[in-house]
């Protein structure tokens, strides 16, 4: 997936995005507008002007439709790159990179959605709408504007426009198109995601203040290019209107590099959140015809100085009505997906040059027969190439029906079928013999090959008649049926789990498509390999959210599965629920040679949580400490319940299930009994009887005539109450052997005999005797 987690490279005018996981993937952003090519490489713009109209003659003969106006302008544009920007790009990023340019993968930024819009004359939306009646003194040029607003995301953003002229737009256009001062614009308006990068940083700022900042309110729409706006978010900033708060212990160098790198996707963001591109401001229109021309060529001409300075996207503000004010805090401390929009858009002045013009101007005389009129002719055009093998598309069948049963000629039908290999633009043609409309419809049909990557409702989709007037025909699948794409990974994840079961479901709106896809993913878990693609085709656009079953397996084959989720979004990430981390050692107390094992059993349930592990230890000789580690959701609650089973000489004992919070347990004494034993000196103190020190040697002997001792030692100052444990065997008597040694201060020194004493743990030794 495209990232954001480092500043776009620029070539030329080509904006390169690195890949997330991959370092030698980029993806490329639109070029600028251009006027699109037929499969001839003609250009995709034809502007028709009738010589009586222009001349204010009456006429006669042909019968002009209503739909074709005063003059008729067909206008196609893209967005494609050329392969000579794309070797560029690649050859400066293999020398960036120290890698040969074979090794460069590019590929379009996949935008997930957009529009596209001609403006100028009355034009300021152009998405299959008449132009309303001008209500004051101004002229009125345009009549009608067919387009596809929806541009080809798939391919290269190929959009069709037809706009049918009024008597003064004919003359117009006829008027300005010699100069090249077209009073048209192209601007496109996309959107594409990313993966913006998890930083320890949040930042508050008041986003009322910010649209004050730039204008906001005030009568006239100001426009501004994205550094005027980057440099006015840094301002704020410096003003203290724009806080920024380092949430980690970052401190020096560190912090302010996250501090920069916070701000500039804060900059993306406000400028996502509260403005919109656009092309540079186009006056309204003029009663005079010939100062409109001046003032469309100077902003023309602004346009093109702008492009030298570093771009030509311009933008304004929202309505208000449409953003969310006040003081907001951006959290930019997780790793998520992130729209941002693109607004590639260009002055038709610098995309046509005079010898191009020339070309495009037909001039059809009304006073004789016109083959303009006297037959329709419809330029369909088909997707790229690229596109057939994205969708799995076999073929395309487009059904065009021409006629209506009352004209005095019976409907015709006819069908151009469309393939990977096919010309991109087809011609069909009618005659318009007893007709009297240019109006049509037509049927598509979408023909898939069978893949097991794309979930699909069907293999064949037929889409309902749709009429048409526009001598051009664009075939968008994308404004026909949904394609989604949903990227699957797993993000932050405990080393304690050795793999993720994710099963994703989703149905579209009226349930008549359900589908789902399984997941599996295992260490590394940050390996780009490990990342799944579901590709989801419906003829229904509307899907409900996905909802998420992920089940996480533990290596000792323990599984927890949290509760379904809901997700909306294009790049799922699945990161583990566990917000902490139960560490545990558990200590073998070994007392016999003759001890076989010691198998412990460790349980953990978080009631709240709905989440418990269990876990079978077994030690054996040589024993030592075994550490146990587990996830936890709670990080103030460990408490563990385990128990032990001893095995010595053929016999088990298992002691009783015990609780604990403690970091570390002690386990494998079952079979032996602890006895403890206090050591008291009483009479006064070791000086004044003029001792040194006193030691006290306590020892046990089992059955077999194992010796077990332990010491205490007394002096001034240390406590005359001392105690410690003795083990025993179950069945030996609870009694002890003892002797006292003891250092003079005069260099003499005492050892007495043992002492063997039954009983009473309690042993009272008097100084004076010493």
């Amino acid at each position: 997936m495209l990232s954001f987690a480092a500043p776009p490279i620029q070539i030329d005018d080509v904006i390169l995005y690195p890949d997330h996981q991959d370092p030698l993937m980029f993806y490329y952003s639109a070029g600028k507008p251009r006027i699109a090519r037929y499969s001839n490489d003609d250009l995709m713009y034809a502007l028709f002007l009738y010589r009586d109209i222009l001349e204010h003659s009456a006429f006669e003969g042909t019968t002009i439709p209503d739909e074709m106006g005063a003059g008729f302008l067909t206008l196609g544009v893209d967005c494609g790159r050329s392969e000579d920007e794309l070797d560029d790009a690649r050859d400066a990023l293999a020398d960036i990179l120290n890698k040969e340019p074979e090794d460069i993968k590019l590929a379009p930024i996949p935008y997930k959605d957009g529009t596209v819009s001609l403006i100028g004359l009355d034009i300021k939306d152009s998405e299959n709408i008449t132009i309303p009646a001008v209500t004051d003194n101004r002229p009125q040029f345009v009549r009608n504007v067919m387009a596809a607003s929806t541009p080809a995301l798939l391919g290269d953003l190929r959009s069709i426009f037809s706009v049918s002229l009024s008597e003064k737009g004919a003359a117009f256009m006829a008027g300005v198109h010699g100069s090249g001062a077209l009073p048209f614009g192209v601007s496109y308006d996309l959107t594409f995601e990313g993966l913006r990068p998890s930083i320890d940083v949040t930042i508050t700022a008041d986003t009322s203040q910010i649209r004050t900042y730039f204008g906001g309110g005030i009568s006239g729409q100001y426009q501004f290019f994205k550094a005027d706006i980057s440099a006015g978010i840094e301002k704020m900033h410096r003003d203290g209107k724009v806080k920024i708060q380092i949430t980690s212990q970052q401190t020096g160098a560190a912090a302010e590099r996250s501090k920069k790198f916070a701000l500039d996707l804060f900059k993306e963001r406000i400028i996502q959140d509260l403005f919109n591109p656009g092309l540079p401001g186009v006056p309204p229109q003029a009663a005079n015809i010939a100062d409109n021309a001046d003032a469309l060529a100077s902003a023309s001409s602004a346009l093109s100085q702008s492009e030298s300075g570093g771009g030509s996207i311009t933008l304004s503000l929202k309505a208000e009505q449409s953003t969310v004010t006040g003081e907001l805090v951006y959290n930019f401390s997780e790793s998520a997906p992130e729209e941002r929009r693109d607004g590639p858009n260009a002055f038709l002045q610098t995309l046509l040059s005079k010898e191009d013009l020339d070309k495009t101007i037909t001039m059809v005389d009304l006073g004789q027969s016109s083959s303009f009129f006297n037959n329709l002719e419809i330029v369909v055009s088909g997707p790229n190439s690229d596109v057939y093998e994205t969708l799995r598309l076999s073929r395309i069948t487009v059904d065009i029906f021409y006629g209506e049963v009352n004209d005095d000629e019976l409907p015709e039908a006819k069908s151009i079928i469309f393939d990977v290999d096919s010309k991109r633009d087809q011609i069909v043609a009618f005659s318009r013999t007893g007709r009297s409309s240019l109006g049509y419809r037509y049927t598509v049909k979408y023909d898939f090959l069978d893949d097991d990557d794309i979930s699909a409702d069907a293999l064949r989709y037929v889409i309902p008649s749709r009429a048409k007037q526009a001598r051009t025909l664009s075939i968008n699948p994308q404004d026909d049926f949904l394609f989604s794409r949903l990227r699957v990974r797993a993000g932050r994840i405990d080393e304690n789990i050795a793999s993720i079961d994710v099963t994703v479901t989703t149905a579209t709106e009226d349930l008549s498509f359900e589908t789902e896809k399984s997941f599996r993913f295992n260490p590394p878990f940050g390996d780009v390999v490990g990342h799944g693609l579901w590709n989801i085709r419906s003829l229904n656009k509307q899907l409900e959210p996905y909802n998420v079953k992920s089940e996480f397996v533990f290596g000792n084959g323990e599984t927890h599965a949290p509760p379904i989720q809901e997700y909306a979004g294009s790049l799922l990430t699945i990161d583990d629920p566990f917000r902490a981390t139960r560490n545990l050692l558990i200590i073998p107390n070994i007392v016999s040679e003759h001890i076989d094992a010691v198998d412990v059993e460790v349980e953990y349930k978080d009631d709240a949580s709905g989440y418990q592990r269990r876990f079978q230890v077994s030690m054996q000789p040589p024993f030592t400490p075994r550490a146990l580690s587990w996830p936890i959701f709670d990080s103030n609650f460990r408490e563990i319940r385990y128990r032990s089973t001893v095995h010595e000489n053929g016999l088990s004992e298992t002691t009783e299930f015990e609780l604990s919070d403690e970091p570390s347990i002690t386990v494998g004494a079952a079979l032996v009994l602890v006895d403890k034993v206090s050591v008291r000196l009483i009479g006064g103190s070791l000086v004044d009887a003029g001792i040194d020190a006193v030691v006290v040697d306590v020892r046990m002997v089992d059955a077999e005539g194992r010796e077990r001792m332990s010491s205490l030692f007394f002096a001034e100052g240390i406590e005359m109450l001392q105690t410690l444990q003795l083990v025993r065997r179950p069945d030996e008597q609870p009694s002890f052997s003892y002797r006292i040694q003891t250092f003079k201060m005069d260099g003499s020194e005492t050892l007495s005999d043992w002492t063997e004493k039954v009983g009473n743990p309690l042993l009272i030794i008097s100084i004076r005797n010493l």
